[in-house]
C-alpha cells in the first residue's frame, strides 16, 4: 500500500511537470515531487523486495532492482536521443508521458504483489501473512516451512515490542552505538554521492559532447 502511494505522489509530480508551458517554477514544483516520489520507491521497493521474495532468491531479485534502475537510465537516454530532433515541447513532454507510462505498469504489477508477511505479523494479521509468504513460495498455507517462518516473525516482532518505543533523541544518544550507526550511514551515502555518479547519469551525454 505505502508503495502504490508514493508511486502516486511520483506520478502527481510528472504529470505538474508535464502540464507546465512558460512557468518554470511549475515545472520546478513537479521535479521536487517527482523526486520525493522516486526516491520513496528507493527506500520501499528494495524493502519489499526484501520481505516477500523466497530466501533462495532474495539477494538476486534486490540485485535486479539495482540493475532495473540502470536500465531504466540507458532507455531514458535512448528517449531523449529519439526525440533530439524536436524543436518543440515534445523533446521534453514524451520522456516525461513515458515516465508516467512506466508508473502505471508498476501500479498494476503491484496488485500481483502479496503484502508483505512481516507487515501483517506487525498487525496481527497471522493468517495472512501465512497466505502472503506461502503464496510467494508457492507452498500450502499449512506447509510447515510456512509455519516455521511465521513463528520467527512473530518472535522478532514480540521481541522488538517488548523492548518498548523508541524516540528522537536515541538517534543521538551515545550510550548505545545507535548514533556510530547513523554517522556511517549518512557518511557512506554522502560519500557515494560526492563521487559524481548522479552528475554524469543526468549530464554525461552533454560532458562526452563537449570532450570531442
Amino acid at each position: 500500500m505505502g508503495l502504490t502511494i508514493v508511486i502516486v505522489v511520483y506520478m502527481v509530480g510528472i504529470v505538474i511537470q508535464i502540464a507546465s508551458i512558460d512557468k518554470w517554477y511549475q515545472y520546478f514544483i513537479g521535479r521536487i515531487i517527482a523526486g520525493i516520489g522516486a526516491g520513496s520507491i528507493s527506500v520501499l521497493a528494495p524493502m519489499l523486495i526484501s520481505e516477500t521474495a523466497p530466501k533462495h532468491i532474495r539477494g538476486t531479485l534486490l540485485a535486479c532492482w539495482q540493475l532495473m534502475v540502470t536500465f531504466a537510465i540507458f532507455l531514458g537516454y535512448c528517449t531523449n536521443y529519439g526525440t533530439k530532433t524536436y524543436s518543440n515541447s515534445v523533446q521534453w513532454r514524451v520522456p516525461l508521458g513515458l515516465c508516467f507510462a512506466w508508473a502505471i505498469i508498476m501500479i498494476g504489477g503491484m496488485t500481483f504483489v502479496p503484502e508483505s508477511p512481516r507487515f501483517l505479523v506487525q498487525v496481527g494479521k497471522i493468517e495472512q501473512a501465512k497466505a502472503s509468504f506461502a503464496k510467494s513460495n508457492k507452498l500450502s498455507v499449512d506447509d510447515p516451512a510456512v509455519v516455521a517462518e511465521i513463528d520467527l516473525l512473530v518472535a522478532g516482532v514480540e521481541a522488538e515490542e517488548a523492548m518498548g518505543t523508541a524516540s528522537w533523541k536515541e538517534l543521538f544518544s551515545r550510550k548505545t552505538k545507535v548514533f556510530q550507526r547513523l554517522t556511517m550511514t549518512v557518511m557512506i551515502n554522502s560519500l557515494q554521492q560526492l563521487t559524481g555518479d548522479n552528475y554524469f547519469f543526468y549530464y554525461g551525454t552533454t560532458i562526452s559532447n563537449l570532450s570531442v
